[in-house]
């Protein structure tokens, strides 16, 4: 294989993989939590990689490539999701997911639209970055000053909620 092909099959690997682990995150978020802006971002990450997973996984056959098992750190990162629930995994979801892999996605998305040579490649991944910065912008929202206030308020709120309810019991 010439390096430009190697280059293309590595780039085609990463986003499979990239793919499946934010769909399974995803899934888990929808799973877990009850926060409207991390549900609606799991949702979305689900549609666009729906018919993403398809495309690569044509891109994978056209190539007799297998889809890819999950990275080690992405494996890691949906175990410990599985253990958090309420406020931990919603800020552990955003920021693994929402911020940390989506900003790695668009930064090997636009070296590969840069660099690779195959133009059908080269379209599919200008077709798909408008719909990653999107979904980056919407886990920024979700996490930034704004949401972090209203989370504040919201734990300000639930112990004195449970302290009214535990001093009211008989």
């Amino acid at each position: 294989l010439t390096p430009e092909a190697r280059e293309e099959r590595s780039f085609i690997r990463m986003a499979a993989a990239t793919g499946r682990f934010e769909v399974q995150a995803s899934r888990l978020a929808l799973a877990k939590s009850g926060n409207a802006r991390v549900r609606a971002l799991a949702e979305a990450l689900i549609e666009q990689h729906r018919a993403s997973q398809l495309e690569l996984a044509h891109l994978l056959h056209g190539r007799d490539m297998a889809m890819p098992m999950l990275a080690n750190d992405q494996g890691m990162v949906l175990k410990r999701l599985g253990k958090y629930s309420g406020a931990k995994f919603d800020r552990e979801f955003l920021e693994q997911v929402g911020q940390r892999s989506l900003r790695d996605s668009i930064r090997s998305y636009e070296k590969a639209s840069a660099s690779l040579k195959d133009p059908a490649v080269r379209a599919w991944v200008d077709q798909k970055l408008p719909a990653l910065r999107v979904n980056l912008l919407a886990a920024e929202r979700a996490t930034g000053p704004q949401a972090a206030r209203q989370a504040q308020a919201g734990a300000a709120i639930k112990p004195v909620t449970s302290k009214v309810s535990e001093s009211n019991t008989p």
